[in-house]
Order: C-alpha cells, then structure tokens, then sequence
C-alpha cells in the first residue's frame, strides 16, 4: 500500500518526466504477454523510458504539468 508520501512523490517524478519528453504514451500491459512485453522492451532499450504507475498518479501528474 502506498502512502501519502510516496504518492506524492511518485506524481512528482511523473510529472518531471512528462515536462522533459518531447512524446508521451500512456498504455495498459494488463491483456498483453509477458514475451511480447519483454520483445518490446528489448527493442526500444535505451530509447525509452518505461514508467508504473496506478491510473489516477499518471493522471494527476499530467494535469499538474504544464503539457496539460
């Protein structure tokens, strides 16, 4: 379980990610395959930069930034 502390940290070091990225892509992995995700993650090592997090933490880091 996450705390208060924690939750506002991650949205903080969301929200410095989203504001330094030229693009950002929000997805779900939840229906796709462990060998498909490790196929992707492989090809786009070092060009990517691949961040979890609960729904409503990308959320409010996105509307906190000023890409919003």
């Amino acid at each position: 379980m996450l705390n208060k502390d924690k939750k506002i940290k991650i949205v903080a070091d969301l929200q410095k990610q989203i504001e330094a990225a030229p693009v950002i892509a929000v997805a779900s992995i939840k229906s796709l395959p462990s060998k498909q995700y490790g196929a992707i993650k492989k090809k786009t090592r070092g060009k990517v930069s691949v961040a979890f997090a609960r729904l409503s933490l990308i959320r409010r880091a996105i509307q906190q930034s000023k890409r919003a």
